[in-house]
């Protein structure tokens, strides 16, 4: 019997992996792959890690056929090594061939692995290849196999930035669904300064949802979130707002990210919370719509943004408190300050439509 051991953090599970997976059992006609998720990779170890329920759950979602999922290091907990990895599969399977699988990358310090020579004599070592250059001493060294792959161009880190183009769309669901990442896509995809802004709002939201018997977590997130694309470029936000169907001529630039932060969070990353999206959607002109088409997150999400910490104007802590009180107090008292400067620099207050193309 071969066996095929594919370790990693799977953070998340990405089509590389999927494709290695499936090129592995055909090359090396395996009767059998296991993924192994690691608990915490002693080579990662700065890298923040999806939960284990969420790594597991994903690789379940999009494994090949004749594959499984091994917790076997998740539930050993702490920091697994290779070794002990292998010889959990060879008292489990003493007669089967074992063939491990690692990529390019870790050919160089492969050297440095705990009992490397062991590990060689007790399993097939097979390199999957990977984008970019690669020293060959180590396969030499080791006896170990080059795999015959097209180039591994996907990566796990893109996915914590926000891009998930190398992901299946069923991890993107559970992605969206569970609102996993969202603390890593922004403080990876937005400047210290806007991220700061964000984590602050998202704070100052959840807090008013406590006071207003709210679900803090759905403030949370929708606060945290809604400066998402707020560093685009105008050429990008209009782009995209072109890409799914609205036209943003005759409407300020300044507000075109609360459209494109919500379409974002609703297409792309697929949060499944449709008022998450509205709030969103409306945070940078919510002060120009009637106050009775908002709704509770409507006012939780804009009074967060314009009264959260690093926020400064006189009377502001008073305003903080207000809406701490009264929510709809607190509303109007930095409406009236928004709406006032508004007046001030550019004439008048208006409530922008986004319209739908070619209407």
């Amino acid at each position: 019997m071969k066996i095929g051991i594919f370790g990693g953090s799977f953070n998340p599970v990405h089509k590389g992996h999927i494709n290695v997976a499936k090129h592995a059992m055909s090359e090396l006609n395996l009767d059998k792959l296991f993924f192994v998720p690691a608990y915490q990779s002693p080579f990662k170890s700065k890298v923040k890690y999806l939960d284990s329920k969420d790594r597991v759950a994903m690789l379940n979602l999009v494994k090949p056929e004749n594959t499984e999922v091994s917790l076997f290091e998740i539930n050993r907990k702490g920091t697994s090594y290779t070794i002990d990895t292998i010889k959990y599969f060879r008292k489990n399977f003493p007669n089967a061939e074992l063939f491990l699988l690692i990529g390019t990358d870790n050919l160089y310090k492969l050297h440095k692995w705990k009992d490397v020579e062991t590990i060689a004599q007790e399993a097939q070592i097979c390199i999957f290849r990977r984008d970019g250059n690669f020293s060959k001493v180590n396969i030499k060294k080791y006896g170990a196999k080059l795999l015959n792959n097209n180039n591994w161009v996907y990566s796990s880190s893109n996915a914590r930035r926000g891009d998930f183009d190398g992901l299946d769309d069923k991890v993107i669901e559970y992605i969206g669904n569970n609102k996993l990442l969202l603390l890593e896509i922004g403080r990876l995809s937005l400047s210290h300064k806007r991220h700061k802004h964000c984590l602050d709002a998202g704070s100052m939201a959840a807090n008013l949802a406590k006071a207003n018997k709210m679900d803090a977590k759905q403030a949370w997130v929708a606060a945290l979130m809604h400066d998402i694309t707020k560093e685009w470029s105008n050429e990008k936000h209009k782009e995209y707002l072109l890409e799914n169907g609205y036209d943003p001529s005759g409407t300020p630039e300044l507000i075109w990210h609360q459209w494109t932060g919500a379409l974002w969070l609703r297409n792309y990353y697929r949060v499944n919370d449709e008022e998450i999206v509205q709030a969103i959607f409306r945070h940078s002109n919510a002060d120009a719509m009637p106050f009775e088409s908002l709704t509770m997150l409507d006012k939780i999400v804009y009074v967060a943004d314009k009264l959260c910490e690093g926020r400064r104007y006189p009377g502001i802590q008073a305003h903080r408190e207000l809406a701490m009180k009264d929510l709809d107090a607190g509303f109007k008292a930095a409406a009236k300050v928004a709406t006032d400067y508004i007046i001030e620099n550019y004439g008048s207050v208006n409530h922008f439509k986004l319209k739908k193309v070619g209407k």
